[in-house]
């Protein structure tokens, strides 16, 4: 499962910080380097896109409340670590920090 999370996460990376850069921002493309445990801006944007592919909001909202917050259950649906869940939980304020 955290493989899966892993690869959204460098996914994420591709995804915002080269072609939207590339496409949108039309700024020249240096070289895309991945770091598993940075804790930069970019590291942050990266999980934040890696969470929100596995969890989309509004079904992890239903099921968080369907299972009442349980983060085996959520993990399981999700296919990712609990760790992962109860970020996502408390990151849309379902859950205190």
């Amino acid at each position: 499962m955290r493989d899966r999370f892993t690869i959204a996460h460098e996914f994420g990376h591709f995804v915002l910080h080269y072609l939207y850069r590339k496409q949108v921002l039309q700024e020249p493309i240096g070289e895309l380097v991945a770091q598993r445990y940075g804790t930069n801006q970019a590291e942050k944007e990266a999980n934040w896109f890696a969470a929100a592919f596995l969890m989309p909001e509004a079904e992890f909202r239903f099921e968080h409340q369907k299972c009442a917050g349980d983060h085996s259950e959520l993990s399981r649906i999700f296919l990712v670590s609990t760790a992962a869940s109860r970020v996502r939980a408390q990151s849309l304020g379902l859950e205190p920090r």
